[in-house]
C-alpha cells in the first residue's frame, strides 16, 4: 500500500509541476475546462512538436541540476531521504515534456502522412512498437557504465589522470542518464496510450464517442490491458534491488 500510494504521489506531483510550467507559464497547451460554455479562460492553441521538443530539452537540462543540488543537499544535512522524491519526480516532469511532444508529433503525422490518415491506429501502435524498442537499445548503450566499458574506462582502472576524469564526467553523465531513461519509458507509455486508443475508436463516428456505454467500454478496456499486462514474467523477484547504482564514483 505504500509503494502504491508512493506511485500516485509521484504521479500527481509530477504532472501538477509539469502542468505549471508548460501550460499555465509558457501556454504550450490550451488552459483546463476553457472551452466549457461558462468557462471565462482563454483558450489557447497547442504548441507544434518542435516548440514541445525544445523545452523538454530545457527541462532535462534543468532537472538535472536539480537533482544534482538535491543530492548535495542531503549530503550535507546528513539525512539521505529529505529529498528523495526529487529525482524520479523530476524524471518524470521530464517525460511528460518528452511524452507530449511526442504526442503531437505523432498528431502532426496522423493529420499529413496519408498512411496515418487511412489508419490512425495501427500506423500509430507500429510507430510505438518501433519507438518501445529504439528505447530500449537507447537506454542499455547510452548507459554511463556501458560507454565507460566501451573506451576502456572502469571503476577500478589505473589511476592516471585521464581515466580519473573519464570517470568524473561519467559519472555527471549518470544523473542525466537516469532522468533520460525514466522520460524514455513515460513517453513509450504516452505513445502506447495514444495508439491503443486510436485502434479502439478506429472506424467509429464521433457521435458513437460519448454517452455512458462508451464509457463502459474504456472502462472495459483499461480493464483488459491492466490483466494483459499483468501476464508478463516479473524479471527482477528481488523486491528491493539497488536502483541508484554509482558504477563510477
Amino acid at each position: 500500500v505504500s509503494e502504491f500510494v508512493d506511485g500516485v504521489m509521484l504521479y500527481v506531483l509530477s504532472k501538477e509541476w509539469y502542468d505549471a510550467f508548460a501550460t499555465h507559464m509558457l501556454k504550450l497547451h490550451p488552459l483546463p475546462y476553457c472551452s466549457e460554455d461558462d468557462s471565462e479562460l482563454p483558450c489557447t492553441l497547442e504548441a507544434s512538436a518542435a516548440s514541445q521538443l525544445y523545452f523538454a530539452v530545457a527541462m532535462l537540462l534543468g532537472a538535472s541540476v536539480l537533482v544534482r543540488l538535491a543530492g548535495w543537499f542531503d549530503c550535507a544535512e546528513g539525512s539521505g531521504r529529505s529529498l528523495s522524491i526529487v529525482p524520479p519526480m523530476a524524471g518524470m516532469c521530464v517525460g511528460w515534456a518528452f511524452g507530449f511532444a511526442a504526442v503531437k508529433w505523432l498528431a502532426e503525422l496522423d493529420g499529413s502522412v496519408g498512411l496515418f490518415q487511412a489508419h490512425p491506429g495501427l500506423a500509430n501502435l507500429a510507430l510505438s512498437a518501433a519507438a518501445t524498442l529504439g528505447a530500449a537499445v537507447l537506454i542499455v548503450v547510452c548507459r554511463p557504465s556501458t560507454l565507460g566499458l566501451a573506451c576502456g574506462v572502469t571503476p577500478h582502472g589505473l589511476p592516471t589522470t585521464a581515466h580519473r576524469a573519464a570517470r568524473v564526467v561519467l559519472g555527471e553523465l549518470e544523473v542525466v542518464w537516469r532522468l533520460s531513461a525514466r522520460a524514455l519509458s513515460v513517453v513509450v507509455m504516452m505513445l502506447w496510450t495514444k495508439g491503443l486508443s486510436l485502434m479502439l475508436i478506429e472506424g467509429t463516428a464521433p457521435s458513437m464517442r460519448q454517452g455512458p456505454m462508451y464509457v463502459r467500454m474504456l472502462l472495459f478496456w483499461a480493464i483488459s490491458l491492466t490483466m494483459a499486462g499483468n501476464l508478463s514474467p516479473n524479471p527482477n523477484p528481488n523486491p528491493n534491488p539497488n536502483p541508484n547504482p554509482t558504477p563510477f564514483p
